[in-house]
């Protein structure tokens, strides 16, 4: 391999090199795409084209299909905070209405 060949493939290189530093572009597509953003999605929001995110994605092994199916670490982890979530707002605005409920057909 000549000089200019090397030069070459190293320009090559450092122009496809994707750099995910936090807060920048490459950073919230993984990001959103963790979350199971869609590609149209994750391009509107950081302004990369559609063609840029799919290879971002697929450069930090986003597969957002985990997300989807629930089997993804974060996905797991998202899902366990919702159920939380959800279990204390049943439990504060739902729950007391049923318990009412019961409550005035026992005294009838």
């Amino acid at each position: 391999m000549d000089i200019g060949s090397l030069q070459h493939a190293a320009t090559k290189l450092h122009t496809h090199t994707v750099v995910f530093k936090q807060g920048s572009d490459e950073d919230f597509a993984a990001r959103y795409g963790l979350m199971g953003q869609t590609t149209k999605a994750i391009s509107r929001q950081t302004g990369l084209s559609e063609s840029q995110v799919q290879y971002r994605l697929t450069k930090a092994g986003v597969k957002r299909s985990e997300f989807r199916n629930g089997t993804g670490k974060f996905a797991k982890r998202l899902l366990d905070a919702g159920l939380r979530l959800a279990g204390r707002e049943v439990r504060k605005k739902i729950a007391p209405r049923f318990e009412a409920l019961s409550e005035a057909r026992l005294n009838q």
